[in-house]
């Protein structure tokens, strides 16, 4: 709470650095997205001032580098935050044309997931690249959701075990319920 840029980008850091090549590494952020006039993603700090998000934001590339840098052969990224799934669009290699499609989505992203090994990183976007995430008595939709479903286990019912994927496939049916409903 109120920690200043420094204090952000250590702990982030040490988690991915720390990682051995079989440790799971999940980093779930919720904050406010805001993206720059490049369309880069930046995570608001209280510092932060809108008009120079380069200056006192962490920049959604940091994340990535230290993801990349990590030696953890599985890796998973919570984005709850608006303009969440821009992360992919403006930091995940692609053509355009692919960049694009990500934007459009709120959809689980893959990338470098290799099914079989149980290796890779998911990504999951609370928004898509374009759209604010929900928020409602001042607390997020998706959480309320991610959260549910772990806890009362509603994400994969049938299963001993939840995966992100059924994760994901969750949030995102009781979200769009959840508007349908409305």
């Amino acid at each position: 709470m109120n920690a200043g840029i420094a204090e952000v980008r250590q702990p982030i850091a040490e988690l991915f650095r720390n990682a051995a090549p079989d440790d799971t590494v999940l980093l779930y952020y919720t904050v406010h997205g805001l993206r720059d006039s490049h369309g880069d993603l930046h995570f608001a700090l209280p510092q932060t001032d809108v008009g120079v998000l380069e200056v006192n934001s962490l920049e959604a590339s940091f994340v990535l580098t230290q993801m990349n840098r990590s030696r953890s052969q599985r890796q998973i990224l919570i984005l709850d935050c608006c303009y969440s799934a821009a992360f992919m669009v403006t930091h995940i290699a692609g053509s355009a044309e692919e960049k694009a499609k990500r934007g459009e989505s709120a959809d689980l992203k893959k990338t470098d997931f290799i099914e079989a090994g149980g290796q890779g990183r998911y990504v999951l976007a609370a928004a898509s690249a374009n759209e604010s995430a929900c928020e409602r008595g001042g607390r997020t939709i998706y959480t309320h959701y991610l959260v549910e479903g772990l806890r009362e286990g509603s994400a994969a019912p049938e299963n001993d075990n939840t995966t992100v994927q059924d994760l994901h496939t969750h949030v995102c049916r009781m979200i769009s319920s959840d508007e349908a409903s409305k």
